[in-house]
């Protein structure tokens, strides 16, 4: 069975992962001379226009990035939670942290297959953005989106995944570590307070106040139930569950089945901010430093 390596980074409930385009993306048998990244547009100045600025520019970022690559040691897959497509740079780092841990990696020659998810508001679509894969950014469901991570394995001299999501993100990089198991090995996956799209639904809970009730009595308030939790921790080389309780109604929770749970303790008024440290946990130096280190 193939070995495969992703790296999903989920975004949160209210935000949800970046894409870009394909454009330069070209993985040399020879090595190239790593060039500091800092020559291109900063980050945060792309979270100030509109539209898909934070994809566009992690597009932008990816193809200075996959011009100085070489042969990518691995796949690396962020994603984003609700409206993430669209980021404000004060309620997420997702894109921000992506790019801190790929040149961090690129200092001392070792680059990756990227692929980012991100969500609008329409939670029903996911914008897929493929280092491998020409084109900016893609509209698909999940299916797509395994199809994608399956093609890219088979094709590259890579042949390793770890996943990495928050929010809805983090929901998402759990459906695909099931998804993608039965072909490929998948070595990692950390989650950072996941939150299901299908028992937390916005469409649903904003339609009434009954059903704003539900969906925070049922689905906003504790991991992800609607999917096999046995079944992830068999068919992955590691799992580091990160969840926190100070958004009063917005949290994970302790997952019994993953190999390590890390609970996110924040300062945050659990009745003046019910968000706040929910949007906090996708750029928690904690869950990033664990993620980093098991890559």
């Amino acid at each position: 069975m193939r070995k495969l390596r992703a790296c999903f980074v989920v975004g949160s409930f209210f935000v949800l992962t970046n894409c870009g385009s394909d454009q330069g993306s070209q993985f040399g048998a020879v090595r190239q001379e790593f060039v500091p990244l800092l020559d291109y547009q900063s980050f945060d100045q792309a979270n100030k226009d509109g539209g898909f600025s934070a994809l566009e520019n992690f597009d932008d970022y990816m193809n200075g990035y996959n011009q100085k690559n070489s042969t990518a040691v691995s796949t690396l897959v962020f994603s984003g939670g609700w409206n993430s497509c669209n980021p404000d740079a004060k309620r997420t780092d997702v894109y921000r942290r992506a790019v801190k841990l790929l040149e961090s990696r690129a200092s001392i020659g070792l680059f990756y297959n990227v692929v980012a998810t991100c969500y609008k508001v329409n939670p029903d679509k996911i914008y897929v953005y493929s280092s491998k894969t020409s084109g900016k950014v893609a509209s698909s469901g999940r299916n797509e989106l395994y199809r994608e991570l399956k093609a890219i394995t088979r094709n590259s001299a890579s042949q390793s995944i770890s996943l990495v999501g928050h929010s809805y993100g983090g929901w998402l990089a759990m459906k695909a570590a099931i998804n993608l198991s039965s072909q490929v090995t998948v070595d990692g996956l950390a989650t950072l307070d996941p939150i299901s799209q299908e028992d937390c639904s916005i469409k649903k809970a904003i339609s009434s106040p009954y059903r704003l009730f539900v969906a925070i009595y049922k689905g906003c308030v504790r991991a992800p139930d609607d999917i096999n939790y046995g079944l992830i921790a068999l068919q992955v080389k590691w799992w580091d569950q990160f969840y926190q309780s100070n958004s009063r109604l917005l949290h994970s929770s302790n997952i019994s089945e993953a190999h390590s749970n890390h609970h996110l303790d924040y300062s945050y008024n659990r009745v003046l901010k019910p968000f706040t440290a929910h949007m906090e946990a996708d750029s928690d130096d904690r869950a990033w430093n664990v993620f980093s280190d098991k890559l």
